[in-house]
């Protein structure tokens, strides 16, 4: 069974486009499903690469669940393969960059209650993620993967 974009637009609005501000394709769609004040549950499709290069976090903890097809994850310990189906869990510290190079993933996402903000490291330092995509010229500009 395949569901199509349009579908899970009619459903739960348009999706969200991931994309480094504009400086890429779109490697991620998304879409909130459900929100309350504890947390929030969302389907990812990713169709291709982060576009930084550079590790980033996030200010949640996470629980994903793999639905059809796969990712490879580096984070600063090296590189994993998650092929789906598979439940995992991480906090809001944990660094990494997801490709796709087996084509495109589907997940279902549970996010828990913001704890702290979100960001980019770059050169083993953190940016907030507005400044890092914000800055002309900076570590955005020079990490992007689309180049």
């Amino acid at each position: 069974m395949s569901v199509s974009h349009t579908a899970l637009n009619k459903l739960f609005g348009k999706a969200e486009e991931v994309n480094g501000h504009e400086r890429c394709e779109t490697y991620l769609y998304r879409w909130e499903v459900l929100k309350t004040r504890w947390c929030k549950v969302m389907i990812h499709h990713f169709v291709g690469d982060d576009w930084s290069r550079d590790f980033h976090d996030h200010p949640k903890n996470f629980v994903t669940v793999g639905i059809k097809g796969s990712y490879l994850e580096e984070t600063p310990n090296g590189t994993e393969i998650f092929k789906s189906p598979w439940i995992r869990k991480f906090g809001p510290h944990h660094q990494h960059r997801v490709s796709t190079p087996w084509g495109p993933c589907w997940t279902l996402v549970f996010v828990g209650r913001q704890l702290r903000d979100w960001g980019f490291w770059h050169d083993g330092k953190w940016y907030h993620w507005k400044k890092y995509v914000e800055e002309k010229g900076g570590p955005a500009d020079k990490m992007k993967s689309c180049d």
